[in-house]
């Protein structure tokens, strides 16, 4: 990250208090889009999308190597075809891309819960509030409504910030796979992201679909 483009999109010289200095790393960890290329989430998304067009490339002369290979050799019954031994590098690669992805966002979730417990902690030294019982979300999330009368949930950007909790989880917890069989309605994406991520319901989510740069700007809220 750029750390003088943060401080010039802040109007601050440097940090003065302890709510300027959680505010700038706030900013390290959800820049604004117009940052996003700069930041290490924009780094690592352009490397892990260089990575794809390389294998991209290599898999499509491999094909045309094939191709050129099956051409020109006799036929022999129940002789193994090339192209299958590149099919099976093709879904690795997409496995290993899948996985790479929902790590991305797994991160994004955990620098979330590390940015409510920053200013939670900070709440309870500055403004002698009683503290969180834990630092789960739900925690958090009745600390702020409780405490301060705010409603994490009236906030624009909770249906995506809360759906990025949801396919941590499912990652993690579920090998994946989304489905809503005893499902309480927190832990329900709502029906414009399912379709704009791609989501199918009772299928592994396919997280190299999932929009990484929404997920980051959306958390600044």
């Amino acid at each position: 990250m750029d750390i003088n483009a943060i401080i010039n999109g802040l109007n601050i010289n440097q940090p003065k208090t302890e709510w300027d200095l959680l505010w700038f790393f706030l900013n390290c960890d959800f820049p604004h889009e117009n940052l996003f290329a700069q930041s290490f989430w924009g780094s690592w998304l352009s490397k892990i999308e260089e990575g794809e067009q390389k294998d991209e490339e290599y898999f499509a002369k491999r094909e045309q190597e094939i191709e050129l290979f099956n051409k020109n050799r006799p036929i022999i019954q129940n002789d193994s075809d090339p192209a299958d031994f590149l099919n099976d590098e093709i879904y690795d690669s997409y496995i290993l891309s899948n996985n790479i992805y929902a790590a991305l966002v797994v991160s994004i979730w955990s620098k979330c819960e590390q940015a409510l417990k920053k200013i939670s902690t900070l709440c309870v030294a500055q403004l002698k509030c009683k503290p969180p019982n834990r630092f789960d979300f739900k925690c958090q999330s009745d600390f702020f409504n409780k405490e301060f009368n705010i409603n994490i949930e009236n906030l624009p950007s909770y249906p995506v910030f809360n759906s990025i909790r949801i396919i941590n989880n499912t990652y993690k917890h579920l090998d994946g796979q989304y489905n809503l069989k005893d499902r309480p309605a927190y832990d329900i994406i709502p029906r414009d992201i399912i379709v704009s991520w791609s989501i199918v319901e009772e299928q592994n989510i396919d997280y190299t679909v999932i929009p990484i740069k929404t997920l980051i700007t959306h958390c600044r809220t």
